[in-house]
């Protein structure tokens, strides 16, 4: 019988043992199947169709990086299918063909496309990079940007809000956006963001000071 062994070489007099990697890499990989069951009330004018039924799967993958606790990367890509029967609600096939706003270029494709009733697309939803430190954060790239939350309507969310029918808000669109916030003291920090769409017209710019008086 023979047995090979190996040991670590031992390091000389002096010498410094290896360095610790600043880089980590981390990601996570999403799988979602949802469904809608809608009855309407009998009406042939605002609903022909009383039954309507919708389908959606989502496979995303989302990697990060980050260097030194000061600088990060992300990106986000995503297939998304959506299945759609006459008088679904819930956001349904129209939704699915909608451009996001305030992109540079959309960066989705379509796979397939059956009219009203099937679509298979994947895109590009997130691809930024982000400055950070304890005086607050510059963030450049396609990302998710939330001013505000509602149960039903996203009052201040003016940028990439969700419809009242979609059934399915795990993820907030991305835009296109540069976002420089400042942190004034411990309860309060000013805002500056810039979202770009393809012209002037289509884009916008923000500026905010915000903050909260107690514990």
């Amino acid at each position: 019988m023979l047995i090979l062994t190996a040991a670590p070489a031992a390091m000389a007099d002096g010498e410094q043992p290896p360095a610790e990697s600043l880089w980590t890499f981390s990601s996570t990989t999403t799988l979602k199947l949802s469904g809608l069951a809608s009855h309407a009330p009998r009406d042939d004018v605002l609903f022909p169709d009383t039954c309507g039924r919708t389908g959606s799967f989502r496979f995303r993958y989302a990697p990060t990086v980050t260097y030194d606790d000061w600088l990060t990367g992300e990106l986000a890509y995503e297939h998304r299918v959506l299945w759609t029967s006459p008088g679904a609600i819930g956001g349904g096939r129209a939704r699915a063909r909608e451009e996001a706003p305030y992109r540079l270029r959309q960066l989705h494709w379509d796979l397939y496309d059956c009219g009203d009733s099937f679509a298979h697309r994947h895109e590009i939803d997130r691809a930024s990079v982000a400055v950070h430190g304890d005086w607050g954060e510059i963030k450049i790239g396609r990302q998710a940007v939330g001013l505000g939350r509602g149960v039903l309507f996203g009052a201040v969310d003016v940028f990439a809000p969700f419809s009242p029918l979609e059934f399915d808000r795990d993820w907030r669109r991305g835009v296109d956006a540069a976002r420089f916030s400042y942190q004034l003291g411990p309860t309060s920090s000013a805002e500056l963001l810039g979202v770009f769409g393809q012209t002037w017209e289509q884009s916008a710019l923000l500026g905010r000071i915000r903050g909260y008086i107690g514990e």
